[in-house]
């Protein structure tokens, strides 16, 4: 009742008298007491009107709850305009703005056809107030929050909504999976600016709405109003300094998963080929990502056309070999380690292609290598990230849902548990008082053994990053390391000899 009071709402007896019942025959597999569920219900009956009974009952499971409420939405503002928004909003990973959504749903013809029953307005786009109403009515189960670039972005604030929407929209139907891989290819269109400025064709459910004698019975195709996605919105990446260009930072972020997603092999080698998209990915700090975006195709087209691939991977090889550099030089730097490389290299030819239209202001810049290496170099990436020698390393075990993982010790006291798709460091375990010269890691890959100069052998918690234990009693340097793979955690016979 406090949730309701606090919204200034009441419910008659028996409306109360209908959800404590459904909160007295709960179980375990319910969820209902939890605070989601209170918190769905007391949105849901707050309302409920008092002359009405029990409008529709109120489930005892929160998955029942959510897919209600979509199946309310659904009634209220019609199929196809929540199907699609919903849609959009679950497969964007970070969300998407309003004024995107508009967008979007301006550019789908079943929305548009379901919307202009009664009347065809002068420009071909969603009213804006159908979008907002929508919102609204989805607001207590939103988020709004900010991308850095002045963007809100709406998304879903619980983990719950985004997986009951997803199986409401593309697991309860037939054809789902192809639902899914075509609203990715709608997200992908919109950030790459596929119909702006250009007339898109109507579909046949449309063209019998807009075509009618009192409307536009000429009418085919028209123009959408939705906004161009250049790569750089101001300025020119490779010439100006960070303060006299400007990043179209959301074609930047979100464009790439959709058309992953949507198994769009040109495009995708498109940008991952570009020396700009790469120099744009490591002016926002985002060079973590593109590694992922690099594996992320890499799996993705695996089985598809050979050239894709060995394309995708000299491109990952060239920028995983260059990582520290290119996140500490200015974009320019990318464009030279793309004339750095064999001549027939991607990135080489696409380098040459820029260059080519740019000459005067580019050309003066680059350093052409007359005499440059034809062969491809085998190294997939590198890393920086310790101060002193590298002196062991270890890889961990494969696990289902997690990245690759490598740890690597270093006389400069430390151990780094890196990515090893992006070389993003996850965990820096210090605690040894010198070099760290041996390692080793458990089978299951939730332990990591150390032994350095200071003649201990160190466990690890890996995920946590604490040390649990400390063994002395060595004489000299611990240089080699072997875990029991029966038990790799058991403690040995002596507890005197472990350091808490």
């Amino acid at each position: 009742m406090h949730l309701l009071h606090r919204q200034g709402r009441t419910l008659t007896d028996g409306q109360l008298q209908h959800v404590l019942q459904v909160f007295a025959k709960r179980t375990d597999a319910d969820a209902a007491g939890t605070p989601l569920w209170l918190a769905i219900v007391a949105q849901t009956v707050s309302l409920w009107a008092s002359y009405e009974h029990v409008p529709f009952p109120i489930k005892s499971a929160v998955r029942d709850l959510i897919n209600d409420l979509l199946a309310r939405l659904e009634t209220t503002h019609g199929a196809p305009l929540v199907r699609a928004a919903l849609a959009y909003i679950t497969l964007a990973k970070n969300g998407v703005s309003e004024t995107e959504l508009q967008h979007l749903l301006s550019l789908e013809d079943c929305v548009l056809a379901n919307v202009y029953q009664w009347w065809v307005p002068p420009v071909r786009i969603v009213p804006p107030l159908l979008v907002t109403r929508f919102l609204t009515d989805l607001a207590p189960y939103l988020t709004r929050r900010g991308d850095g670039s002045g963007v809100e972005l709406v998304s879903w604030y619980h983990r719950q909504f985004l997986e009951a929407a997803a199986a409401w929209l593309f697991e309860s139907v037939r054809v789902g999976g192809l639902i899914k891989q075509q609203r990715h290819k709608e997200l992908a269109d919109y950030f790459d600016g596929k119909w702006a400025g250009k007339c898109k064709p109507y579909s046949d459910a449309l063209k019998e709405r807009v075509q009618q004698p009192q409307f536009f019975p000429t009418e085919a195709a028209a123009e959408r109003n939705v906004p161009h996605q250049p790569m750089v919105l101001e300025g020119n990446l490779f010439l100006g300094k960070r303060s006299e260009y400007k990043l179209n930072s959301r074609r930047i972020h979100a464009l790439m998963p959709h058309l992953i997603a949507c198994k769009d092999a040109d495009r995708v080698v498109r940008d991952l080929t570009s020396p700009e998209y790469i120099a744009a990915k490591f002016a926002l700090k985002d060079g973590a990502m593109l590694m992922r975006e690099y594996s992320d195709a890499y799996s993705a087209f695996k089985d598809e056309s050979p050239t894709t691939i060995a394309a995708l991977g000299k491109c990952k090889a060239t920028v995983g070999r260059s990582l520290k550099h290119l996140e500490d030089q200015p974009p320019l730097f990318v464009l030279q380690m793309c004339f750095q490389e064999p001549d027939h290299h991607p990135l080489s030819i696409a380098a040459k292609h820029l260059l080519a239209l740019q000459p005067c202001e580019l050309g003066a810049r680059v350093v052409t290598c007359l005499k440059k290496r034809q062969d491809f170099d085998p190294c997939q990436l590198e890393s920086r990230e310790h101060t002193g020698r590298v002196m062991a390393l270890a890889y961990f075990p494969e696990s289902q849902g997690e990245e690759t993982r490598i740890a690597s010790a270093s006389d400069d006291g430390t151990i780094k548990i890196m990515i090893a798709i992006s070389g993003e460091v996850v965990q820096d375990l210090q605690g040894h008082q010198g070099a760290v010269k041996s390692i080793a890691v458990s089978k299951n890959g939730n332990h990591l053994v150390s032994g350095g100069e200071d003649k201990t052998v160190r466990v690890w918690d890996v995920q946590t990053g604490t040390e649990l234990l400390a063994m002395i009693g060595h004489d000299n340097t611990v240089s080699c390391l072997a875990l029991n793979p029966k038990d790799p955690n058991e403690r040995p016979q002596h507890p005197h000899k472990w350091l808490p």
